[in-house]
C-alpha cells in the first residue's frame, strides 16, 4: 500500500511541474544564439518532435542525446528498496517545458506542456 501510494505522489508532482508553465520558466536556462542554432542544425533540442521521439527504457543519457542538453533535477527524488527514482524538468525555446520521470536511469513516465 505504502509503495502504491508513493508512486502516485511521484506521478501528482511529475503531473503538476509539467502543466504548470510559470513554475518551468523560472528554471529556464539561458541560451545563447550559438547555442540555438547548433540544438536546430543537430536537430536536438526540446521541441515536441523530439520529445515524441522518448520511449519508455531510455536510458537518462539516451534522452539527453535527444534533447541536446541536461535536464534540471527537480529535486522529486524518490528512493524505495532497490529502486532510484528521479525526476527532471526541460525547457524549450520556444517556452514550453517537459518532464521526464526515471526509475534506475530508465525511463517510465514523460510530459510536455506547450511544446512545439
Amino acid at each position: 500500500m505504502r509503495f502504491h501510494l508513493q508512486l502516485l505522489l511521484i506521478f501528482v508532482s511529475l503531473a503538476l511541474i509539467g502543466g504548470d508553465q510559470a513554475t518551468a520558466s523560472a528554471y529556464q536556462p539561458k541560451t545563447t544564439p550559438e547555442q540555438t542554432n547548433r540544438q536546430s542544425s543537430s536537430g536536438a533540442g526540446v521541441t515536441l518532435s523530439n520529445y515524441t521521439q522518448l520511449k519508455k527504457g531510455m536510458s537518462y543519457a539516451e534522452v539527453v542525446k535527444i534533447l541536446g542538453k541536461e535536464g534540471t533535477n527537480t529535486g522529486a527524488k524518490h528512493s524505495l528498496p532497490g529502486t532510484k527514482v528521479a525526476q527532471y524538468l526541460w525547457n524549450g525555446e520556444d517556452g514550453g517545458s517537459m518532464t521526464a520521470l526515471f526509475q534506475n536511469n530508465r525511463l517510465i513516465s514523460k510530459a510536455q506542456s506547450g511544446l512545439k
